[in-house]
């Protein structure tokens, strides 16, 4: 199938690029992980066998004076190929995979941290625990935890569909090679084309928004499965607790409640608002910021056309002020977009290859990080009263990869992690 992301990460026709110098690459890495234990307070690097597409932190497990425990979603792409009918697996299984990690806190320190990892290696790794192995139907596009149960998570392959897992009840599995993929506790159904990245959970309810190449945005609430909805609360809390009459390893299929057309173009991300039910925005190949809002007619509350000169890959809306919303770009270029101005108030230029993603850190305004070629973590600046927009500067660009950063994530229990 077409890796869009990787391809515009990797090469792209509308970009003349260099020929990598892979000595020159070697060499910068090594430099790299020889200061590595200045650079970082602490640092842990595991090699998968596998490309890792996602990353998620999710929920501290153990907490003492000098450490966390963490647990940590992952996912990797494997050069198996996958059948949807038959819902099975030739060669090797793309995966999901449950884990945990240690972290020390301020003043500690674990020891070196730089380490290789087999999937037949794992389970004894003192780097990384891994808790439980999913079969995954298709390849990892896009993985999203919900933010108050960060055991359900949803994810995007090469299909229409978004899948929904409660990781803590899924069984764990057995790597092999072709083997039937696992069954999401939930199946999205509705868009009518490929929808391969675009997906947000709200931050409040289980309501899930997505994108695709059908050019529409599509919106689920969890709790429509639910016909006893004073059982559940009003938030699906009944089905996502340790014990659930409702548990089946048969997926439950849900259509979608609304749908929202306005992009002109496949839509590539999508993010809620991070305070509001109602309110998220959507970019696409189109170069369109748009933002939605379902309450009114229609559902586009604004938009901002021709925000990018490429296509835009990625968005996210500031946690900690929520005026303002970021983009990033295959034009190379990350922007800051004031919505109440409804404009552009900078652009950000370092990225020598297309920017996939795009994260405000969970409580800081001024910063803000950008992936693709590199992983770049960004200083923003604000004045005045109203804090508007003042200027941008690179505060760090992180050198540890030898290949694309496909996706990363801040962590809310140590915020610069």
């Amino acid at each position: 199938s077409t890796k869009k992301k990787e391809n515009q990460a990797n090469s792209s026709a509308r970009i003349e690029e260099p020929q990598i110098d892979m000595e020159l690459l070697n060499e910068e890495y090594n430099n790299w992980k020889a200061n590595s234990q200045i650079l970082y307070d602490f640092i842990n690097t595991v090699n998968f066998e596998w490309p890792v597409t996602t990353a998620k932190w999710s929920d501290i497990k153990v907490e003492t004076e000098s450490v966390i425990r963490q647990e940590i979603f992952l996912s990797c792409r494997t050069d198996g190929s996958f059948n949807f009918p038959s819902n099975t697996w030739q060669g090797h299984p793309s995966f999901l995979i449950a884990a945990e990690t240690e972290i020390p806190l301020a003043g500690y320190q674990i020891g070196d941290r730089l380490s290789s990892l087999s999937m037949l290696q794992s389970r004894n790794s003192k780097k990384i625990d891994i808790k439980k192995l999913i079969i995954h139907p298709g390849e990892v596009n896009c993985l999203k935890p919900w933010r108050p149960k960060k055991n359900i998570v949803a994810s995007h392959s090469d299909s229409p569909y978004v899948y929904v897992w409660d990781l803590e009840k899924q069984s764990n599995r057995t790597y092999k090679e072709s083997i039937e993929a696992s069954s999401a506790d939930f199946i999205l159904e509705g868009h009518t084309a490929v929808a391969a990245y675009a997906l947000s959970w709200s931050n409040t309810n289980p309501l899930i928004i997505s994108g695709g190449k059908d050019k529409k945005i599509l919106l689920w609430d969890l709790n429509d499965h639910f016909s006893l909805a004073s059982s559940m609360n009003g938030t699906g809390d009944a089905y996502f607790s340790s014990k659930n009459q409702y548990a089946t390893r048969n997926s439950v299929k849900i259509k979608n409640r609304a749908s929202y057309e306005g992009h002109t173009a496949p839509i590539e991300d999508c993010t809620f608002h991070p305070y509001s039910d109602f309110e998220f925005c959507s970019v696409g190949d189109d170069k369109r910021l748009i933002i939605w809002d379902t309450r009114i007619s229609g559902g586009i509350a604004t938009q901002i056309n021709n925000l990018h000169t490429d296509d835009i890959n990625c968005v996210d809306w500031c946690y900690s002020d929520v005026n303002f919303i970021g983009t990033g770009s295959s034009d190379l270029t990350a922007a800051i977009v004031d919505i109440r101005k409804n404009e552009k108030v900078t652009e950000m230029k370092e990225h020598k290859k297309p920017i996939i993603n795009i994260k405000w850190h969970p409580s800081d305004r001024n910063c803000v990080a950008t992936s693709g070629d590199d992983l770049i973590l960004w200083n923003l600046q604000f004045s005045g009263p109203h804090k508007f927009f003042e200027s941008s500067s690179v505060l760090y660009k992180h050198a540890g990869h030898r290949a694309s950063v496909f996706d990363f994530d801040w962590n809310i229990h140590s915020p610069w992690s």
